[in-house]
């Protein structure tokens, strides 16, 4: 996984579990007590997660080509943080409440959890859905009123058109999150994303510490993200889109078309066997060359009067009328005065 996100996801994760803990610490409030006992079964989820990601960042600090820091401070901050989470709950667990007004409440108002909002952005849904799965999907203490209520708050932009006719209520959140599953679970479209970043990534021209370290923050983090996919086959899938790029709009239109009712990511060689196939029908398509209509002009009756009634014999001379001869060679034009020979040429043009 690229650091930037191994980063981001472990701040995102510590925080949750900081204002659960937080909710424990405050036992004046009971609100704050049922609000823990809620949460307790996603921090408990998180913590594996957690203990995972620490081990990640571990490997990629002995790693030479990355520059990650020190993460003793955060992963002590961890550990206290679990020890908390099993203290609290062991202490309230064991106390037997009635939920009280105030917890009632929460029903309809909710205790915020801090997961990141989706605005979809195809790049941002990975971390979203990851996120969102650990605290609220995969959390049995919440019901399905209040985990479609989660959802919905966290969905900003063009996300929100997913709740178009859709009634947010408990019994709609699976068919909502099936949807969104549906609409931006798609690897292929992401990578393709990652795929046109690098393609159009701007060379830098200048050996300066500063470009370079934008070459290795940006270039070399799409590199990762796209490798964090996992794909089958990374060559196959350049080779596939290198190829689509050179293809006419038409023609990548009808392959796709071909190919929208299979979730899989195409290969190269389908892309390949399509394309000479698709060749063959537009030969097939072509009209014959003998069924072509004919391009040349019309043929006309309408002549010029002269040429009827005043035809010219050919191959003679247009001056004396008899054999043919280059005018300089006729004695009848050489015997004529310069204007005469004007006229003769005048008249004959």
């Amino acid at each position: 996984m690229d650091k930037k996100l191994l980063l981001s996801k472990k701040e995102r994760l510590l925080k949750y579990i900081e204002d659960g803990v937080r909710l424990g610490r405050d036992t004046e409030d009971e609100f704050n007590i049922e609000a823990y006992m809620i949460k307790y079964q996603s921090m408990k989820s998180i913590l594996p997660q957690l203990n995972e990601i620490f081990d990640e960042l571990l490997e990629l600090s002995n790693s030479k080509k990355n520059q990650i820091p020190d993460q003793s401070v955060d992963y002590n901050r961890f550990l206290d943080l679990q020890g908390e989470i099993e203290f609290y709950h062991k202490k309230y667990g064991a106390t037997d409440r009635t939920p009280t007004s105030t917890f009632q409440a929460a029903k309809v108002k909710l205790p915020p959890i801090d997961i990141p909002e989706f605005n979809g952005e195809p790049t941002s849904w990975k971390l979203f859905k990851e996120s969102f799965e650990t605290v609220i999907h995969h959390n049995k203490e919440l019901t399905s009123t209040q985990k479609i209520q989660y959802l919905v708050s966290k969905l900003h932009g063009k996300a929100t058109s997913i709740c178009a006719g859709i009634d947010c209520s408990g019994e709609n959140y699976d068919l909502l999150w099936k949807t969104l599953i549906a609409r931006y679970d798609d690897k292929r479209n992401l990578a393709t994303i990652y795929f046109n970043k690098m393609i159009s990534f701007r060379a830098r021209q200048a050996e300066t510490p500063t470009k370079l370290s934008e070459f290795v923050d940006e270039f070399c983090s799409i590199v990762e993200s796209l490798k964090a996919l996992k794909l089958d086959n990374l060559e196959d899938f350049f080779l596939l889109n290198i190829a689509l790029s050179k293809l006419p709009p038409e023609t990548i239109k009808a392959f796709e078309t071909s190919i929208a009712s299979n979730n899989e990511i195409p290969s190269y060689s389908d892309l390949k066997k399509f394309v000479a196939s698709h060749s063959k029908m537009l030969e097939r398509c072509e009209p014959s060359h003998n069924s072509k209509p004919s391009l040349s002009k019309p043929k006309t009756f309408l002549v010029h009067e002269e040429k009827v009634f005043n035809p010219k014999p050919k191959n003679l001379c247009f001056c004396c009328n008899k054999e043919y001869h280059p005018l300089y060679r006729c004695n009848k034009f050489l015997e004529l005065t310069p204007h005469d020979r004007y006229n003769v040429v005048r008249n004959e043009k």
